[in-house]
């Protein structure tokens, strides 16, 4: 089967949009999403709640995004995470270290255990994340997204992992 466009309008990175491609920097968009959200009352692709489909695709893959509200860290982090191009994204590793999460306020150290939880929802394997990873330092859209219609022709029961059965029985065809 092939990987396309799937997830909840707003949340989604321009690169599923355009391609049906789902990184762990897509995530991390989708998170800077949740923080604009959680940080300012309204979606920053959609708010006032009553844009069309086609409207938010557009919004996503073009608007500007900027936060009314929050700290100077807060919104250069949300910046970051909301970038349009994928790879200009920070990593989740990069995010931790950044000073808004180590931050504290009103004497509580901020709990980052809920933005570890999200990042690793949906995320496939070790062995595809690494090898996205790697994959993603290196080379071009196109060859992201054959690497994903591998993944996806690999994983027959749509779990999203390959067991080592999958992974024989793939090497067999």
């Amino acid at each position: 089967s092939r990987s396309g466009v799937g997830g909840t309008p707003g949340y989604m990175p321009p690169e599923v949009w355009d391609w049906g491609l789902w990184t762990p920097r897509g995530d991390v968009f989708s998170i800077g999403v949740m923080i604009f959200n959680l940080r300012t009352g309204k979606s920053p692709f959609n708010p006032d709640y009553r844009r069309s489909l086609d409207d938010i695709k557009q919004l996503t893959k073009t608007a500007a995004v900027e936060m009314e509200r929050g700290s100077a860290e807060v919104k250069s982090i949300v910046r970051s995470m909301l970038h349009k191009q994928f790879l200009a994204r920070p990593l989740v590793s990069q995010i931790m270290k950044d000073p808004w999460f180590q931050s504290q306020e009103q004497g509580q150290a901020i709990d980052t255990s809920a933005l570890e939880n999200l990042a690793r929802q949906g995320q496939r394997t070790e062995l595809y994340r690494a090898l996205l990873a790697d994959v993603a330092a290196r080379q071009n859209l196109a060859q992201l997204r054959e690497l994903n219609e591998t993944f996806m022709r690999l994983d027959v029961n749509n779990d999203g992992s390959i067991s080592a059965k999958e992974m024989r029985e793939g090497g067999r065809r």
